[in-house]
């Protein structure tokens, strides 16, 4: 749509193991941004999302990487079923961020995971490519309206 824009982006799972002792100061590059899309939660133990006050340490990311506060967020859950979803999205609805739900597309593994396409369990209950699709088009319909 517009050649000019200047997208980044990053894994940060070091973020999602270890929460609770991340540096935020690592993301620096990405703060301030005109739009940010924020989709964490895979890499993140459920176990400890009490214990470690996961939502204090989420709210601290947003907060950093929305910067001066003219950043427009996106928030999106992860794709498997998780706790670490719940806490997204109620952070999320609660600061009336755009919020892009995803969990639901797991419940239909044949259409939206690779199962069945890769030997390793773990590869397989990854999103196909229908998977990545439906995502994308869901981000897509928050980030349209945007920009």
């Amino acid at each position: 749509i517009n050649p000019k824009i200047h997208i980044q982006y990053a894994s940060i799972a070091s973020f999602e193991r270890e929460y609770w002792k991340f540096n935020l100061h690592e993301l620096a590059q990405y703060r301030n941004a005109d739009i940010c899309i924020l989709k964490i939660s895979e890499n993140i133990s459920k176990d400890s999302l009490d214990k470690r006050q996961f939502l204090k340490h989420y709210g601290d990311l947003v907060s950093y990487l929305a910067g001066d506060g003219s950043t427009k967020m996106i928030i999106s859950e992860g794709f498997w079923p998780s706790p670490v979803n719940d806490k997204i999205k109620t952070y999320a609805l609660s600061k009336g961020y755009p919020f892009v739900q995803l969990q639901d597309l797991y419940s239909n593994q044949s259409a939206y995971t690779a199962y069945g396409l890769f030997e390793n369990e773990g590869v397989a209950a990854h999103p196909s490519d229908e998977g990545m699709k439906q995502i994308s088009d869901r981000i897509w319909e928050k980030l349209k309206n945007l920009l």
